[in-house]
């Protein structure tokens, strides 16, 4: 297996209040430290906290949100049937998925 250190990041996850950053060396390189990496698409903060994972939800069920603000014009919008299929289909298993089963991401 070969090691890309400009794709490999280390993370530490600690409860102290206290910094703790030690220097990770891989072949005489310096491995890069990162505070927040997300993996199978959980966003994990070095406390473990699920604040970033909920705002990395929620931005992107904000950004599906437009398709219904543009299929629900004022004179010649969608029937109610057809955005409550469009949210139940794009944007609601985002939601789902991401907060109740954070770790099934395909």
């Amino acid at each position: 297996m070969t090691v890309k250190l400009k794709k490999t990041t280390c993370q530490f996850f600690t409860l102290n209040r206290q910094p703790f950053s030690p220097q990770l060396v891989y072949n005489g390189m310096p491995v890069q430290q990162s505070d927040v990496s997300i993996y199978l698409g959980c966003a994990l903060d070095n406390k473990l906290k699920w604040t970033k994972h909920a705002e990395l939800v929620v931005s992107k069920a904000r950004k599906r949100l437009s398709i219904l603000k543009r299929l629900t014009g004022v004179k010649w919008g969608c029937n109610r049937d057809t955005l409550n299929t469009t949210y139940k289909t794009y944007i609601q298993p985002i939601i789902i998925k991401k907060i109740y089963h954070p770790k099934s991401d395909p």
